[in-house]
């Protein structure tokens, strides 16, 4: 994908992601809601799974195929329909009406390429923003590291030494610090796990210590350190959007929560007895509120924190184990199904043209006599005062047959050409009806010797090749739902005649030679058109074109010897028609192209 068609389209891919984060959250938050007994430890494992399918749901919605909501397509066919009624009542022309939608879509086409980099700028600036602040806290957690000691009481490094055996793990005895700046108990680290205590822990009874480090120790035999860096960093990438923050809060809760539930079973002790001890806990602390330390995990002193944590422990009836490594991966593959499914889901994204995706390019280059009524009965208009191809208006494919038929069966209508031509999206074809038309450019001056020998008139030097005949240049570009982007340059050069530029040379009276020094004169017609365009649907172009009624492509140019008032007087005064109908129909991967009939 180019970085041009991915700054245009990141408003509407942005839109899809934030509506399929948000259905992938709300199915998780049923979950948890329909299972008000799930232990706490499974709750979180749902809710952290649902915030880590993020980032792989962005990168699906390039890859996943595409679907839309039913009742999205119900509406557009609604509209369409009211359209059609209203274009219907009003008796509006078809091609004014088609020409107006093409400037309307090319004007919201130049919007949107003003808009989309400014939404790409200001998503990427609040990523940035919100890394920033990690980077800030992770500064913080280092330097605050370094300002704490490790603790030396015996006491506090045996029954650390103690509860880390219980939980299976190895930690070293400095990874148990204090630091008077520390209010809160919290852990931190992935290479150097870190348990900071506050200075108070010191007078702490062992029943009240033990309490602590079980929790700290939990979030360790968990990989919570690990899991909350990569929800925050999930996070991150929809900042903007409110249903994420409220999921990732929810996690933090579910993780306190699933950490109570597993010290409580290395305790022994009942829940109601862990809960008293847990409240008095957390009542003594020096600080009522947690630092803002999004990599650090702290506890929360907060009144409505600590009335979830204490109603979790004491609920009779509720489970409390976590899911074994067989379930949650049998949980994690639908689940990675179901994020990709919705990774598909497509409400207003642009999407990016496959490389596969071919388009036929047909074109019927036809003369008609400046009197034909077929393009007025099309509805088709032509200003005579313009000398210039015109854009006459968009034919759909129905139209278009019609009016070819009308033309087959019209006398004094020359079909001149009908190629064709199959391109690739946003490459550029070139259709060719032309005959090279090779003139002079330079000329040696004539010369004579001597008297006895001949004269030699004005010979050319260097020649010049000019094609003379239809030269059409389109640019397809597959857009949105198949709709083509057409650039078109239609060009027309007809050879009127030759002018004399020579001077004959006479000598004593006589004339000697005529000197002939001829230049041709050609005639142009070219324009450059864009439109947007349905797979069938056609462009037509008209212009005056060549005289005398002649096939651009029938026969060589006469020779003319005319002055250039001359050539201004005998220069036929009407010209046919040239009519051009060039018709784009998208092509799927391994279709043959058909010419026209």
């Amino acid at each position: 994908m180019s970085i041009a068609h991915l700054l245009s389209s990141t408003p509407g891919w942005l839109f899809d992601v934030t509506l399929q984060t948000t259905l992938l959250l709300s199915l998780a938050s049923g979950v948890t809601i329909c299972l008000p007994r799930l232990a706490a430890a499974r709750r979180h494992f749902i809710q952290a799974s649902a915030l880590l399918l993020i980032p792989g749901v962005m990168a699906c919605s390039f890859m996943a195929p595409a679907w839309r909501m039913p009742w999205g397509l119900q509406q557009t066919a609604q509209t369409t329909a009211g359209v059609h009624k209203e274009t219907t009542k009003e008796d509006i022309d078809p091609f004014a009406h088609a020409v107006l939608s093409n400037a309307t879509l090319r004007a919201k086409a130049q919007d949107d390429a003003l808009l989309s980099p400014l939404w790409a700028v200001l998503w990427l600036a609040g990523m940035a923003t919100c890394a920033v602040a990690l980077g800030v806290s992770a500064r913080a957690l280092r330097r605050l590291r370094a300002a704490s000691r490790v603790v030396q009481d015996a006491h506090m490094q045996r029954c650390f030494q103690e509860e880390v055996a219980a939980f299976h793990l190895w930690l070293p005895g400095t990874s148990l610090r204090m630091n008077a700046d520390c209010l809160v108990p919290m852990t931190w680290g992935l290479s150097r796990k870190t348990v900071l205590l506050p200075e108070q822990a010191a007078e702490w009874q062992e029943t009240r210590l033990r309490l602590v480090l079980r929790h700290e120790l939990a979030h360790i035999a968990r990989g919570d350190v690990l899991v909350t860096l990569l929800t925050t960093l999930a996070a991150l990438l929809l900042w903007f959007h409110p249903l994420v923050w409220l999921m990732l809060r929810a996690c933090e809760r579910s993780r306190e929560q699933a950490c109570d539930d597993l010290a409580l079973a290395h305790s022994g002790q009942s829940a109601n007895d862990f809960a008293e001890e847990l409240l008095a806990t957390v009542a003594g602390l020096g600080g009522t509120t947690r630092p803002w330390l999004p990599l650090a995990l702290a506890v929360s002193a907060s009144a409505k924190a600590m009335r979830q944590r204490l109603t979790s422990l004491v609920q009779a009836g509720r489970h409390r184990s976590s899911y074994s490594r067989l379930q949650k991966l049998a949980l994690l593959l639908p689940a990675m199904g179901a994020a990709f499914g919705l990774a598909g889901l497509s409400a207003c994204r642009k999407a990016a043209p496959t490389a596969q995706a071919q388009i036929l390019i047909m074109s019927r280059f036809i003369s008609i006599p400046p009197d034909s009524s077929i393009l007025a009965e099309a509805g088709l208009t032509l200003d005579a005062n313009t000398p210039a191809l015109q854009s006459l208006g968009i034919l759909n494919a129905a139209q278009t047959q019609d009016l070819l038929q009308k033309l087959s069966q019209t006398k004094g209508i020359n079909l001149m050409s009908a190629p064709s031509v199959t391109t690739r999206s946003g490459q550029k074809a070139t259709i060719e009806v032309t005959r090279e038309f090779i003139y002079p450019t330079q000329f040696d001056p004539p010369k004579q010797a001597t008297q006895d020998q001949p004269f030699i008139p004005t010979t050319p030097a260097a020649f010049q090749m000019k094609p003379v005949g239809v030269r059409l240049e389109v640019v397809p570009t597959i857009g949105y739902e198949d709709d083509i982007e057409l650039s078109v340059a239609p060009e027309v050069t007809t050879f009127e005649g030759f002018i004399d530029y020579g001077t004959p040379i006479t000598q004593a009276g006589k004339v000697v030679s005529e000197n002939k020094v001829q230049q041709p004169i050609f005639h142009t017609l070219k324009t450059t058109a864009g439109f947007h365009l349905k797979s069938g649907q056609s462009v037509v172009f008209g212009g005056l074109g060549t005289p005398d009624s002649d096939p651009l492509t029938s026969h060589h140019p006469k020779m003319r010897d005319l002055d250039s008032a001359a050539l201004t007087s005998q220069l036929p005064k009407t010209k046919d028609l040239v009519f051009f109908i060039i018709q784009a129909n998208t092509l799927e991967s391994g279709t043959a192209a058909t010419a026209p009939k």
